[in-house]
């Protein structure tokens, strides 16, 4: 029985792909979603470096700004559902793993490219890494497909 799912969301289309699958065991379980944005400071660092005139504060506020907007967004898709909305910072697998710890979730719902060979060494996998550090019931949506 979930009372609480974990579903982080990185702003791409195929993040949201987790969505249905969400609603449907939140709708099951009568449970509460938490949807949360993770802004990685050391991205947006560089990318701040690569634009003129940008500074890293205005970076994290854009970021904050943005996360909480797609979120909001991603809200209006599971109706009939209590949804909060959480922006953080830092490593995206080790934020997730401290949110769900911290927010006394049952499970984390996310979507996955599950990447292989040399793509998954270079680029890593944050669902993999969630994976393997949480005790709660982790389930996986390929990106693009639902579940």
């Amino acid at each position: 029985m979930f009372s609480k799912i974990l579903v982080p969301l990185d702003g791409s289309p195929g993040s949201e792909t987790a969505l249905p699958t969400v609603g449907a065991l939140a709708e099951e379980h009568h449970a509460k979603v938490c949807l949360l944005y993770v802004a990685d400071p050391v991205k947006l660092a560089v990318e701040a470096r690569s634009r003129p005139g940008t500074y890293g504060a205005e970076a994290l506020a854009r970021a904050g700004t943005g996360g909480r907007a797609l979120l909001e967004k991603a809200a209006e898709r599971l109706p009939g559902i209590d949804v909060d909305c959480e922006v953080r910072f830092g490593q995206p697998s080790s934020v997730i793993v401290e949110e769900a710890r911290g927010s006394q979730v049952d499970a984390i719902v996310m979507a996955t490219h599950r990447r292989r060979g040399l793509r998954r060494l270079v680029e890593g996998s944050v669902a993999e890494e969630v994976e393997r550090r949480c005790a709660i019931p982790v389930v996986l949506v390929p990106y693009g497909q639902e579940a």
